[in-house]
This record gives structure tokens, sequence and C-alpha cells, in this order.
């Protein structure tokens, strides 16, 4: 029960990081032309369902997505619908694969294109963004990934230790 608990509270935790990161360090950092995200929860959610409990792990997507909504969007549903839909999808598709944990790394990778790519559309869908797709891809895809790539490098070994160490925890 304590270390689902404690997987809960490290999802917070990387929850918090990215708002901070979000509201703070863009601020901080002048990079007016392009746009940043850091997507820290994903990246941990796709981990933990892998080598964790994928059903734990798409229930605390589903807490999460709504926090996400909540807190940065003030239009639920959005995040709500997509943490635990990648999540899912990435489960399913490391099913046809390798654990390795490369192959593992690439698979979160790519579900982070995934949730750029589908928030775009979303938000281009409700009028919360004018920009085209061109224009997406130069100035936020690109560097969002650069930063994404580097975070996945840097944090897959800890995910995973810690995904498998106390994701298959009973209640």
């Amino acid at each position: 029960m304590i270390k689902k608990i404690n997987l809960v509270l490290i999802g917070l935790f990387f929850f918090s990081i990215e708002n901070i990161y979000a509201k703070n360090i863009v601020n901080v950092i002048d990079i007016s032309q392009h746009t940043v995200v850091l997507r820290l929860v994903v990246i941990y959610l796709v981990f933990l369902a892998i080598y964790g409990k994928r059903n734990f792990a798409i229930g605390l997507s589903v807490f999460l997505g709504l926090a996400f909504d909540i807190v940065n969007l003030e239009i639920i549903g959005i995040h709500l619908v997509l943490f635990p839909s990648i999540v899912y999808l990435s489960t399913k598709l490391m099913r046809y694969l390798p654990e390795y944990m490369a192959m593992v790394s690439l698979i979160c990778f790519l579900s982070v294109i995934l949730l750029e790519i589908a928030s775009y559309f979303s938000y281009r869908l409700i009028g919360l963004t004018q920009m085209d797709f061109l224009t997406f891809v130069e100035k936020r895809l690109l560097y969002s990934m650069l930063l994404n790539f580097v975070i996945v490098l840097v944090f897959s070994y800890p995910f995973a230790k810690i995904s498998s160490k106390w994701g298959y925890a009973e209640f």
C-alpha cells in the first residue's frame, strides 16, 4: 500500500515539476520564438505502465490528466483522455516488441510525440491556437522533442527501477 502511495506521490512530484517549468523556467529563459514543453509525467506513466502494472498506471494517468486539465487548461477532457490513451497504446505496442530499455525509451519518446501532436490538433479544433501545422513543427515540436529526448535518456533507468520495484506491490 505504501509503495502505491509513493508511486502516486512521485507522479504528483513530476506534475509539479512540469508546472513549475511551464510557469517559471520558460519565462526566465527568453526564447520567444520557440516553445519548449516538458512532458515528464507522460514519460513516467509510460515507464510505470510497461515495467509495473498497466491498470494502475492508467488509473494514475486519468488522475494526472484531470489534474493537468484543471490546473493548466480549465477545459476538462483533453488530457483526461490523452494521457490514458497514450499509456494504453504504448503498453499494447510493447506486447509485440522486446522489453529492452532502449525499446521502452523509444516507445516513450514516440508517446511524447503522439501527445504533442494530439494536443495540437485538440487545441486547433476547439480554437485555443491558430498556428498552422508547419509552424507548430518548427516552433514547438522540434525543440520540445529535443528536451524530452534528453529527459528520456537521463530518467529512463531510474524510472524503470522505480516502476519495476514498486509497480508490482499489492494493495
